[in-house]
């Protein structure tokens, strides 16, 4: 059992600082294993975006160290992760929001894409137009949902998936961390397939990518090692930029090599796991407020 986690985030062509921001967690306790990512992109054009997206990777990474405990000893459900979850966005959007307020510089505000691989299942969260993907041997399915103006109009039947991949508005949000009084999710749940991956990324790195490049580099079998994902990443993104991308691009991937944490049975085991790896690449994140546990 176990899972690799391999991430990459580039300042890219265009701007002087990088908006983007991601963490990673894998810890483990016996035989349970849990996995964590989070990325998020400081919304473009929004004033310190990066501290935005910064701010709510912290506040994540935040609620992971803080409730790793009861992951390994509880048995967890939708109803009460999408609840804890609830409260950190509640609350990260409310800081942001006033931030921006008192600055009297307008918005600023960030997308954020993030999901929990524990006993069997993955649970994913999504506000903005960051992605999830799930590979799963030769398949590349899109987990999330772009909360985009574009996409809003190829559901409701005024344009085409391929028109909306060309439309000059497909960068515009209508949802985002911070940019509103208040902020509504979307969450996902599932099985974990032995042998899967699941990708999170910016849209300056899967904009200028096809699903079939995505597909052949960050396959399960193409990934036998953090090094080699690495270096897949690396790829991606060159071909990205040599293609006139111009955002910041950040891709994690986290590789399964069997259902994390399939055993359902609870290990009153609180105080013995183990940090198997912690990363993150944030900056700027607004404090906390003194007595607030939650973030």
């Amino acid at each position: 059992m176990g899972t690799i986690g391999i991430a990459k985030t580039d300042v890219g062509l265009r701007k002087a600082r990088n908006q983007d921001a991601y963490g990673i967690r894998i810890a483990c306790n016996g035989p349970g294993e849990a996995a964590f990512a989070v990325v998020c992109d400081g919304v473009g054009g929004l004033a310190d975006g990066e501290v935005a997206s910064s701010t709510v990777v912290h506040a994540l990474l935040r609620w992971f160290d803080g409730a790793l405990p009861e992951l390994f000893t509880c048995r967890l459900t939708p109803e009460r992760l999408y609840r804890d979850w609830n409260g950190v966005l509640r609350e990260v959007n409310r800081r942001i929001y006033r931030c921006a307020g008192n600055k009297g510089e307008g918005r600023m505000g960030t997308t954020v894409a993030a999901i929990l691989l524990l006993n069997g299942d993955y649970y994913a969260l999504s506000v903005g137009d960051t992605r999830i993907y799930r590979l799963d041997g030769r398949t590349l399915a899109q987990l999330s949902r772009d909360h985009t103006l574009v996409q809003r109009e190829v559901e409701l039947g005024r344009l085409s998936p391929e028109q909306a991949s060309r439309d000059p508005r497909r960068g515009v949000l209508v949802r985002c961390v911070g940019g509103e009084t208040a902020v509504t999710p979307d969450y996902y749940t599932g099985r974990v397939t032995p042998g899967s991956s699941y990708l999170l990324c910016t849209d300056g790195f899967y904009r200028s990518l096809t699903e079939g490049e995505l597909r052949r580099a960050l396959a399960p079998k193409a990934v036998g090692s953090a090094s080699e994902g690495e270096r897949a990443l690396l790829r991606l993104m060159s071909a990205a930029k040599e293609r006139g991308e111009r955002d910041n691009l950040t891709a994690v991937v986290l590789c399964v090599d069997e259902a994390v944490g399939e055993s359902e049975e609870t290990i009153d085991l609180e105080n013995t796991f183990t940090i198997l790896r912690a990363e993150q690449s944030c900056g700027e994140h607004l404090a906390l407020e003194q007595g607030d546990s939650r973030v």
